[in-house]
């Protein structure tokens, strides 16, 4: 298969668009509770270096962990389309919505110190 048909197939439409939602919203929360940290990892006086490959690991899990569940809702959106001809994209998306807004309201509620998780 040529990389053309592949990018304009089904499957990596769906997972291109739900990879970039879902990693942004992971990064979104990952963030927000590094940043909210930060007193905590000066107190144990820990080096930067040391942070730095910290929170790296935990954004490359998270970015990893959005790839595999971009696959899966892709998966199954195509099997529903395919096999029982039922478009349930609407309600990903309502799904994905309703990630970014608690992504945005925790970040909100941790500059207040009030954190949802």
């Amino acid at each position: 298969m040529s990389l053309q048909k592949i990018s304009q197939s089904a499957f990596f439409s769906h997972f291109r668009t739900y990879v970039i939602s879902l990693g942004f919203i992971l990064l979104v929360f990952i963030l927000t509770n590094a940043f909210s940290s930060l007193d905590l990892i000066a107190a144990h006086r820990l080096p930067p270096v040391d942070m730095l490959m910290t929170f790296g690991f935990i954004i490359f899990s998270g970015l990893v962990e959005a790839a595999l569940f971009a696959v899966l809702i892709s998966l199954f959106l195509l099997i529903l389309q395919r096999s029982l001809h039922i478009d349930a994209s609407p309600l990903f998306r309502r799904l994905i919505i309703l990630g970014f807004a608690l992504s945005w309201i925790n970040l909100l509620l941790t500059i207040f110190n009030r954190p949802l998780f």
